[in-house]
């Protein structure tokens, strides 16, 4: 923990979250982009089931076909990739917080300082 004589404990610490949680939010969206765009989608032909990967180029839908020995393979990235948007979602609702609480100038201020020590 970084103790300034001019930052209050509450100060301190509201610093050192919003810097963990920018951390951990870099390393997270680093793994999302291991996981491919779009979403896992099922279709019965002909009464077989088929899996796809659709995803949007622009305003085209693209399709990829998955074999079937892939399938549970990409149903445990795409949950991945929802725990991960959603942890992003809460990390930021939380650096919105920390931002209103001590104002983005401050918090830039100390950038430096908070980094180095990490």
């Amino acid at each position: 923990m970084i103790r300034d004589e001019t930052l209050s404990v509450l100060e301190s610490n509201l610093l050192e979250e919003y810097y963990r949680c920018e951390r951990i939010k870099d390393f997270q969206n680093q793994e999302l982009q291991k996981i491919p765009k779009g979403c896992l989608v099922e279709k019965k032909i002909n009464g077989k089931t088929y899996h796809y990967i659709q995803w949007h180029e622009g305003k085209k839908i693209k399709t990829k076909y998955v074999r079937n020995d892939d399938v549970k393979v990409y149903k445990v990235l795409f949950r991945k990739k929802q725990r991960l948007q959603t942890s992003i979602k809460s990390l930021d609702k939380d650096m919105k917080i920390i931002k209103r609480a001590l104002g983005m100038k401050f918090i830039n201020e100390y950038k430096e300082e908070f980094i180095n020590v990490q």
